[in-house]
């Protein structure tokens, strides 16, 4: 009895969570960061020509004075899981300035997770957009079920994308909604992750976004009206096959048919002739 009520008070605290907006971090505009030079020139000028000693030349580039030379450390390259420059060495935090961390490159419009970092996340407006960066409040994590950031309970809660080259799409933690894709040049260290959301009803299992059959039936795919699932059973288990309606029909999905793709054009009137007039031009 005891532990059922210890299981019982656990249950009760997850479930009131308190979950918090993340804080809008500010970017330098466009017009300011034309006009700055680029990083390596800063770190250049650091450099003396006796010192030894590191620096940030960029959100995840550590430039190293060598004396009167200078060497640079990608650090997406040398450590992967410490992909950001800070304080002048790799780290797995970013540093928060005006142009760090980078944004993300928009694959969609709304929430989305940052593929390395759990503790911020971006708003996209449109597609192929550079998002705006959100950061969540001190131990705590962006949830990629509400868009909100919660407490940091366990390592687990703190999901990023896990690049290997031996997959196409990697997991984005435990996250049935999203998923990443690592890109690869030469070796086993990719350089750049990009972030996607499956579409509405479907889930990422691994390889793709897969529809989720509610029941048996048809269904429309969300994000292309030629196309939609037909749902049956197949050796005891509810299976999705895709299918496409022929060119110029769309399916429809009161009907569960396809139908006749029907083109909205613009009615024009007739020009009332009459002997002597020439029309309306």
């Amino acid at each position: 009895m005891l532990a059922l009520l210890l299981v019982i008070s656990v249950l009760l605290q997850l479930s009131t969570q308190q979950e918090l907006p993340g804080t809008l971090q500010q970017r330098a505009t466009p017009q300011v960061q034309a006009a700055k030079r680029s990083g390596i020139e800063a770190a250049n000028e650091t450099c003396d020509g006796t010192r030894m000693f590191s620096t940030c030349a960029g959100c995840d580039v550590v430039s190293v004075c060598l004396g009167d030379t200078t060497d640079w450390r990608h650090c997406p390259y040398v450590t992967p899981d410490k992909p950001y420059c800070n304080n002048g060495e790799c780290s797995a935090t970013p540093s928060f300035d005006e142009n760090c961390p980078p944004s993300l490159y928009c694959t969609g419009s709304g929430y989305f997770p940052d593929p390395e970092t759990c503790e911020i996340y971006h708003f996209c407006e449109y597609k192929y957009a550079m998002s705006l960066v959100y950061k969540c409040p001190q131990n705590y994590v962006f949830n990629p079920e509400t868009s909100f950031c919660k407490r940091k309970q366990q390592e687990g809660d703190c999901m990023k994308v896990q690049c290997n080259a031996e997959e196409i799409f990697s997991s984005y933690g435990t996250s049935k909604r999203f998923f990443g894709y690592c890109r690869f040049s030469s070796g086993p260290y990719s350089y750049g992750t990009e972030i996607y959301r499956c579409p509405e009803g479907t889930q990422f299992d691994g390889k793709t976004c897969a529809f989720q059959c509610p029941v048996e039936g048809r269904f429309p795919d969300s994000t292309d009206a030629r196309t939609y699932y037909e749902c049956y059973y197949f050796d005891e288990k509810l299976t999705a096959v895709t299918q496409v309606c022929p060119y110029g029909r769309v399916f429809n999905p009161k009907l569960y048919v396809c139908v006749t793709d029907v083109v909205s054009t613009t009615t024009t009137t007739p020009w009332p002739y009459t002997e002597g007039t020439t029309g309306p031009w």
